[in-house]
């Protein structure tokens, strides 16, 4: 099953910015194991994706919700020209694979 995020994240052309992608809600009492990954929909070079992993210390999300260990991905993003991009992000538990797609816009 892919799940598409809501929201459209922005940012600006050559910004690192961090993402933090929150599968709680699809976790129900088990959490992230494995390596996750993050790719593009479609290929390109003017984009550089950080190593993606499952987030080990907890974080406060932008509603002010605490998100615990393992039960999101962590990566970073920089483009270096302007845009949408779709990125697939794979997460798996013990038991499943959980893959989400989130568009981003490059300004």
């Amino acid at each position: 099953m892919t799940i598409i995020l809501t929201g459209n994240p922005c940012q600006s052309v050559d910004d690192v910015e961090a993402f933090k992608i929150d599968y709680t809600d699809h976790l129900g009492g088990d959490t992230l194991s494995g390596t996750p990954t993050v790719a593009l929909v479609t290929a390109d070079s003017d984009v550089t994706i950080g190593t993606p992993a499952n987030n080990t210390a907890t974080y406060e999300d932008q509603d002010g919700v605490t998100v615990a260990v393992g039960k999101a991905v962590e990566f970073t993003l920089t483009a270096t020209s302007t845009g949408t991009r779709w990125l697939l992000i794979t997460a798996t538990t013990s038991v499943r694979t959980i893959k989400r797609l989130l568009e981003v816009t490059i300004e």
